[in-house]
């Protein structure tokens, strides 16, 4: 019998990721748990709408885009880690 290790991860969301000179993409601008699999995903999404952001000299679209991108994979983190907690879901045949 071999003991299960597993890595803590987390889910955290900042108030914001953008001032009017600096703005955070992936991990640094809020993480979902590691479980989604959309860490890289996520942050390429966020770079593609932050450039055209900065090419319109606006960041105030990438605050508001940034709270819809990840909005599908919190979801998914919280559904998943929900489900984890209750052992007759997670193991049901």
């Amino acid at each position: 019998m071999t003991q299960q290790r597993g890595a803590v991860s987390a889910t955290r969301r900042l108030k914001r990721v953008s001032n009017e000179s600096v703005a955070l993409i992936g991990d640094a601008s809020g993480s979902v748990d590691s479980i989604t699999g959309e860490g890289l995903a996520l942050s390429f999404r966020q770079a593609i709408v932050l450039a055209g952001s900065i090419e319109r000299r606006d960041l105030s679209e990438y605050r508001k885009a940034h709270r819809s991108i990840g909005k599908l994979p919190h979801t998914m983190a919280k559904l998943m880690l929900t489900l984890d907690r209750w052992p007759v879901l997670r193991d049901a045949e």
